[in-house]
Order: C-alpha cells, then structure tokens, then sequence
C-alpha cells in the first residue's frame, strides 16, 4: 500500500498542476494566497523537503494546500492562541 502511494504521488506533475491552479485562482488574491502561491512556486523551484508555516488560525496552512506543494506542510500553532486541532479546519 506504501509503494502504491508512492508510486501515486511521483506520478503527478506537479509544476504543471501548480501553473494550472494558479490560472483558475480568481483575481485579486488576497494577500495570504498571494503568498502562500509564492511559498508553493519557491518550494517547486528549490525542491524544498518541506514548507514550514506558523498560523494563528490555520487558514494560511490551507491556502498553501490549495495548491498542492509536491513537499510537505508543517503548521505550526500556539496552544494558546489557537486550541483546536488543524484538522478541525478541513
């Protein structure tokens, strides 16, 4: 099942998804989306192993999801200003 994913995961083109994405978006972009477009372009350009984001509320971890880095997204949050879990904002 591992390799299945595996094998799932390299097969898609992921620059070509991201140019299609970024071509639907409506404009204006906010401002989070602008930059999470840009985190997501320079994560595809430098082969990041991941992209590392702090967000109060999550909402910027959902925007780079939006379009669909090849590396992982790392959210991090405070307990204190944010206590539900980032998988409630799915």
């Amino acid at each position: 099942m591992a390799e299945t994913a595996y094998l799932a995961e390299n097969s898609i083109a992921y620059q070509s998804l991201f140019d299609q994405l970024r071509q639907l978006t409506a404009r204006p972009t906010e401002t989070a989306e602008t930059l999470a477009m840009s985190a997501v372009a320079a994560s595809i350009e430098q082969g990041a192993g991941a992209i590392i984001v702090l967000s109060t509320s999550g909402i910027s971890a959902r925007f780079l999801s939006k379009f669909r880095p090849q590396c992982p997204i790392i959210c991090g949050t405070s307990p204190l200003l944010f206590p539900l879990p980032s998988s409630y904002l799915s």
